[in-house]
């Protein structure tokens, strides 16, 4: 699960069943709701995304209380956020950490790992529409062991609001 730091509380962002139901009710689907992240206005793209992730934030709060529940651990439920709560504490400056955390908590982020002994065949486009990079490919001065298939990632820490 992904945490997101709300307030001074650390929540995890929980993509089970509930929240896929609650996500495909708001937007129809998944695909639909990437449609929006690229075409909408960025007070749509801000409002729909507070909204998924809250609905991400509350499943996983059904998850801990479910677990308490069970018994499978102990703590204290957690009240679940509810109306416009997270939309009163985010601002457009927040935009780029929430969408980070809902993409990571649906699991559209994760790095696709190449073992060693398989050679990419398939270049990046976008890469090779970077002018300096095809300057570079053409004269045969990429740096040895150069990432041609731009699948390399980065890791964060965990977002703060």
């Amino acid at each position: 699960m992904t945490p997101l730091i709300i307030g001074n509380k650390e929540y995890e962002l929980c993509y089970n069943v509930k929240a896929m139901r609650d996500i495909e009710a708001l937007c129809g689907s998944i695909d639909s709701m990437y449609a929006w992240m690229s075409e909408g206005s960025m007070v749509d793209n801000l409002e729909k995304t507070v909204q998924v992730v809250q609905i991400l934030v509350n499943g996983g709060i059904y998850k801990h209380n479910c677990e308490i529940a069970l018994g499978m651990k102990n703590g204290e439920k957690r009240e679940f956020f509810e109306g416009d709560v997270l939309a009163c504490l985010y601002s457009a400056s927040d935009l780029h950490i929430l969408t980070d955390a809902m993409i990571s908590a649906i699991g559209a982020d994760v790095p696709v790992e190449v073992p060693d002994a398989v050679a990419a065949e398939e270049e990046d486009p976008d890469l090779a529409l970077v002018p300096s990079y095809s300057k570079e490919k053409a004269a045969g001065n990429l740096p040895a062991g150069a990432d041609t298939t731009g699948s390399g990632s980065s890791s964060e820490d965990t977002p703060q609001v």
